[in-house]
């Protein structure tokens, strides 16, 4: 089984200002859109790059923080718009809509078989066959009651858990004594304590990138120089 695209050297998760990284926050499209544009490996992101996109709610070249994300990712084929045509960046994405997005990212001869749903309030719901074949590959779970609440809205930690599933991230793959850390993460004992770590800290002995210097307009793929 492989992943089209993905990376796993560099965080992907950065934070929202005054140190802190909102873990119990909702991700918005917008957010996600960003993500993807992270998570993607070099060469895919100079083959997809382009600083337009069909939506008019999302301004072209850097008009706005999300611009160029989503620009690229909906050239990938990795988000879409509404059937109104508009991509509403700051809406919440729920937690179907993510796996959906995930999906996406799978290779085309990886596909759902069709068996029993994987949790019991799925039945019918436009996301199922996504959430079935996500789950059957270990890369999303229910609650603890077994259920998956598709039409709730994901967290930023339950997003990060997710990413860190796909792409096989653990504690072992940062410097733990070195990392970045967060006023509002601080608290080892909650279960999305090391998720926002992961995702928000680069492999040993690798500088972070400036990935907000992919916002900007007349943005190129290559302004992710690293920084120390």
């Amino acid at each position: 089984m492989e992943l089209h695209f993905i990376g796993y050297t560099y965080a992907y998760l950065i934070g929202e200002g005054s140190g802190r990284i909102s873990p119990t926050g909702a991700i918005t499209r917008a957010e996600a859109a960003s993500v993807i544009l992270r998570i993607v490996s070099d060469d895919a992101r100079v083959n997809y790059w382009t600083l337009e996109n069909p939506f008019p709610d999302v301004p072209n070249n850097g008009g706005a923080w999300f611009s160029n994300a989503v620009s690229v990712a909906n050239n990938m084929g990795i988000v879409k718009g509404f059937p109104d045509g508009t991509f509403d960046p700051n809406q919440h994405m729920t937690r179907a809509e993510v796996v959906t997005v995930i999906a996406r990212f799978l290779s085309e001869e990886i596909q759902y078989d069709g068996s029993d749903d994987m949790f019991p309030d799925i039945s019918g719901h436009w996301a199922r066959n996504s959430i079935n074949l996500t789950a059957k590959l270990g890369f999303i779970q229910g609650h603890p009651d077994g259920t998956f609440n598709p039409n709730a809205d994901i967290t930023r930690a339950e997003f990060a858990t997710i990413i860190n599933r796909i792409l096989g991230r653990t504690s072992t793959d940062i410097d733990t004594a070195n990392m970045r850390t967060w006023v509002d993460n601080t608290d080892t004992s909650i279960w999305y304590y090391w998720a926002i770590q992961i995702a928000s800290n680069s492999k040993p002995d690798i500088p972070y990138r400036n990935w907000l210097a992919l916002q900007l307009p007349n943005a190129r793929p290559g302004d992710v120089n690293v920084v120390n």
